[in-house]
């Protein structure tokens, strides 16, 4: 068994490839590799996100205020929310006035193409921004 205290653990960035303020505390990963698996707390403000999918699963547990996904569906405090892997959802938009706080499982899903770390991730973005840039949430080379 592993504990995390969450107020002992850093909040960073979530992402490069995103507009607008959203940070995450991470309190748990996988090793490399298929079976690779990410725990996260994530507090977003304003911020904009399009209707995309992933090549991983994630479990949302909506631990403070209300994320809207559009015609997805709403998650409210203490609400579940399933995103099977390739299914798309979204858009996502937080308004300014309504922060948001979730508890975010990410994983492999149905495909076994397991699930790429945060820094695989950030690794892919910074390499995606020598040939172009993100606008929107969208790569635009």
């Amino acid at each position: 068994m592993k504990i995390v205290q969450s107020d002992e653990t850093v909040s960073s960035k979530a992402s490069i490839h995103r507009e607008g303020a959203a940070y995450r505390k991470l309190l748990l990963e996988g090793e490399a590799g298929i079976d690779n698996l990410s725990l996260v707390i994530s507090r977003s403000g304003a911020r904009y996100s399009p209707r995309h999918r992933h090549t991983f699963e994630q479990f949302r547990y909506q631990l403070e205020g209300t994320a809207d996904y559009s015609r997805t569906g709403t998650l409210e405090t203490g609400m579940l929310g399933y995103f099977p892997e390739a299914v798309h959802y979204g858009p996502q938009a937080q308004a300014d006035k309504n922060d948001s706080t979730v508890l975010c499982l990410q994983c492999g899903g149905a495909s076994g193409g397991g699930y790429n770390s945060r820094s695989e991730q950030l690794k892919a973005a910074k390499e995606l921004q020598l040939m172009g840039t993100f606008k929107d949430g969208v790569f635009r080379r």
